[in-house]
């Protein structure tokens, strides 16, 4: 349990970007279509080269971002995280993510002989995509 919670203080470290400090407004896209509205997305998105299960769920798409990571790999969340994170949506925007080699992620991206999930190649992608629920889709195409 000890080592999770340090995986997860590593990521937030890693990914500034991902803390609920102010931020300048960012003009809503097809996940926020005002501001104020609900977010309910659920979908593939290419990060990291290959396309990664993730679903965005919040009553208001302006509230600060929560990033699930699960423990994986191999054991997803997306399936039963409704009952303890679903009344979280009020004052969040739940970003669940079926992380490389696990879930609907694994379903639809295989890994490739010999590909290997580190804790830095998992940083570095959630690093680069953090901007995903406020900036679409399109902004998590790098790896």
């Amino acid at each position: 349990m000890k080592k999770c919670w340090m995986a997860a203080a590593l990521l937030l470290q890693c990914a500034p970007g991902l803390s609920a400090a102010p931020s300048k407004e960012i003009p809503p896209n097809d996940a926020c279509r005002a501001p104020g509205s609900s977010v309910h997305e659920a979908g593939l998105v290419p990060i990291g080269g290959i396309l990664q299960w993730v679903t965005i769920e919040g009553q208001d798409c302006r509230n600060p971002v929560v990033l699930i990571v699960h423990g994986g790999p191999g054991n997803p969340n997306t399936p039963f995280a409704q009952p303890p994170f679903g009344s979280w949506t009020r004052d969040f925007t739940i970003v669940q993510w079926d992380q490389r080699s696990s879930g609907k992620t694994y379903a639809a991206s295989k890994p490739a002989d010999g590909e290997t999930l580190t804790m830095q190649r998992l940083t570095r992608t959630v690093a680069r995509s953090h901007a995903m629920p406020r900036n679409g889709w399109a902004s998590t195409n790098s790896s």
